[in-house]
């Protein structure tokens, strides 16, 4: 393929992405605006997760780079994280966009190199927990700018975007540099098993978060639930009315779930310092035990696939935490920032590691909401 076509396609992916979003992402969409044929864009793409990881290095790299010069600041330094988070908030809110492509990084894909930089020099480390400190700094900075495009408000998006960045150091001070083996993560799920009276929707609903659990959202399709509930697809289609529908209903179910931890701990311990102890030990136990289902829980879509979900208010997952049932933008950062957290704590694949990392996670995005106020 020549250099100068797959450039070429390339700038076009990037100016779409600004202009409409990572779900306006098509080879139809692409060839149009490039003015070449479908056949030339696949060649020039390879596919399109391929071209998503280039665009996402791309706007990182550009975003970061504007903000963190040639070489990676001290983000424990107060002043030069302020200034830090300061021009990110600018940037990102000049170009909402582009700062969703930069940031909105999958579990199973490595962060953009300079993205890596924002969690400082960690000597020894190996990548596993690097890469997600890394992926947490990207859910903040995401959770940051949807922040910023909700309310218009930059200065609040600063000092949010300080009051997170800041938690990066302390967790990354916390978690292990080398995650515990496989063997290690000896917590298991609870059983779920279905009373033999259950009707058709519910094992219908069982076998969709069994899906879920054994291969993430994408192992959830009509054709699937049909061979694993052994039911015909007519049967499936009759009791499933989308399956956007039928994943939402699995994310709700998934929320009470962590909800009725959170309410729990809250219930325990009224003294924020124990309340935060407790929950944290209780989370990290909860995700370590079933973390695909703790992050689909906490997933809000992607925006890539067009399919990004809206918390908002009615999250019921923090209802318990009277600071978020205050705000109608703080349920989607909370969000954001717990996916961060709990991916690393997945990761370092230690319950006592992982109760600490959330109990510092806790601290921080009450800090963080106690910004965001009513909002």
């Amino acid at each position: 393929m020549d250099p100068a076509v797959r450039i070429r396609v390339e700038g076009v992916a990037a100016e779409l992405v600004r202009d409409q979003g990572a779900g306006a992402l098509s080879v139809r969409s692409l060839a149009r605006r490039s003015g070449l044929t479908r056949s030339q864009v696949h060649t020039a793409i390879g596919n399109m997760p391929t071209l998503h990881r280039t665009l996402r290095a791309t706007a990182a790299d550009e975003i970061l780079g504007l903000c963190l010069g040639l070489s990676a600041p001290d983000l424990s330094d107060p002043v030069v994280r302020r200034c830090v988070a300061r021009c990110l908030v600018k940037v990102m809110a000049s170009d909402p966009l582009w700062a969703d492509m930069a940031f909105d990084v999958e579990t199973r894909e490595s962060p953009p190199t300079r993205t890596l930089e924002l969690v400082g020099r960690r000597e020894g480390a190996e990548p596993p927990m690097v890469e997600a400190l890394a992926r947490l700094a990207s859910s903040i900075l995401l959770g940051v700018a949807e922040l910023v495009a909700a309310t218009g408000d930059e200065k609040l998006g600063e000092e949010v975007a300080d009051a997170l960045l800041a938690s990066l150091d302390p967790i990354g001070a916390l978690v292990p540099y080398r995650p515990e083996p496989q063997s290690a993560r000896a917590i298991r799920p609870p059983p779920q098993d279905l009373p033999a009276d259950a009707g058709v929707d519910e094992r219908i609903l069982a076998s969709a978060r069994q899906l879920v659990r054994a291969g993430g959202v994408d192992a959830v399709s009509m054709r699937s639930l049909a061979q694993h509930t052994h039911y015909g697809k007519s049967t499936v289609h009759a009791h499933v009315v989308s399956r956007s529908q039928l994943i939402e209903t699995l994310r709700t179910r998934a929320r009470a779930e962590l909800s009725a931890v959170v309410d729990r701990a809250c219930a325990s311990a009224p003294e924020p310092e124990d309340r935060r102890a407790l929950l944290g030990r209780a989370w990290a136990e909860g995700a370590l035990a079933d973390p695909v289902w703790w992050l689909f829980a906490l997933d809000l879509g992607s925006a890539r696939n067009g399919d990004r979900a809206v918390l908002r208010a009615d999250l019921p997952l923090l209802a318990g935490w009277e600071l978020v049932g205050r705000s109608s933008v703080g349920a989607d950062l909370a969000a954001r920032y717990l996916r961060g957290v709990t991916r690393l704590v997945v990761e370092a694949g230690d319950p006592a590691v992982g109760a600490r990392v959330m109990a510092e996670g806790f601290g921080t995005l009450e800090r963080a909401l106690a910004i965001v106020g009513d909002r």
